[in-house]
């Protein structure tokens, strides 16, 4: 089971300052991403029934700062933030004025499922909006 600090981050040992090396999005709705820990193991991020996502300046080998997930009813608004989870997933396809009428919206849609950011220190961040959410050391 996944366990969450007070502001939403995924407490799971090998996330902070790994390498992003592998992503991986399926036909199926399912999205994953493989990490490379500090010490050379490996954490899979995976989510299912996947809603919607979008990369924001990802690259090879990104440098993983924090992964959050919150419920979206639970999610912080944020929306002064530049590379909050609401503006990532909304960057480039939406005009900043609408972003908070477009996240209400997705809140009383979606409710119930999660919303999802990983955070890189150096190149960029993925937003997702998923049912289901799995992290584990491989």
């Amino acid at each position: 089971m996944l366990a969450f600090d007070a502001d939403g981050r995924v407490l799971h040992k090998g996330i902070h300052d790994s390498l992003l090396v592998a992503l991986s999005v399926g036909d199926d709705g399912a999205f994953g991403l493989k990490l490379r820990s500090e010490s050379g193991t490996f954490v899979s991020v995976v989510m299912n029934e996947v809603y919607d996502y979008n990369f924001s300046d990802i690259c090879n080998e990104s440098i993983v700062s924090d992964l959050f997930a919150w419920k979206i009813g639970d999610a912080p608004d944020a929306f002064d933030i530049p590379d909050s989870a609401w503006n990532i997933l909304f960057s480039a396809r939406y005009d900043p004025k609408d972003v908070i009428k477009i996240a209400e919206k997705r809140r009383k849609m979606h409710g119930e499922l999660f919303l999802v950011l990983l955070s890189c220190s150096y190149a960029g961040s993925i937003a997702v909006i998923c049912r289901e959410l799995s992290v584990c050391s491989a």
